[in-house]
């Protein structure tokens, strides 16, 4: 697996290295929870920090949607010369507002959109109420384990 970080915001002060600690272990996790009909999971990796600004502009291109939102999952197939990919694009603004009102710190936020992102990559959806709380519940109880192997509190310097 290989995993690769992009901070192109200045709102959260990501610390890159932990962020790829706290991706390897989640993504472990998300592999043992592939939806039985999923394609598997890819084997590169890429997560994007940007604001509410870079976020909008990813959502119209990928999604055709407009607005905010806390985290994008995109897949693409794999080439002739790379392996398939899956890019996660944070909104780290949204979690810096979120933070706060979820009572926990910006790193828990910034952790939950991750693992939300994985878990899309894992195969699973949110469309309907049920499935969004079986997401959910999965997502914190990685989130759980790895605020157990002090994986999270520290993926970014000022929360």
């Amino acid at each position: 697996m290989k995993v690769s970080v992009e901070n192109r915001q200045k709102t959260v002060d990501i610390d890159e290295e932990r962020v790829c600690a706290l991706i390897m272990r989640l993504c472990r996790m998300a592999c043992a929870c592939l939806k039985k009909d999923a394609a598997g999971f890819p084997q590169e990796i890429g997560v994007i920090f940007t604001g509410h600004s870079g976020i909008r502009r990813i959502h119209a291109a990928a999604m055709g949607l407009s607005g905010n939102t806390d985290v994008i999952t995109l897949r693409y197939g794999a080439t002739p010369h790379s392996e398939e990919t899956g890019e996660l694009a944070v909104n780290a603004c949204m979690a810096r507002e979120k933070a706060e009102d979820a009572g926990w710190t910006v790193c828990d936020e910034l952790a939950l959109y991750i693992a939300h992102g994985l878990d899309h990559l894992a195969g699973w959806d949110d469309a309907s109420p049920r499935q969004y709380t079986a997401m959910r519940r999965r997502e914190l109880g990685w989130l759980e384990e790895c605020r157990r192997e002090n994986l999270i509190d520290r993926i970014c310097r000022s929360s």
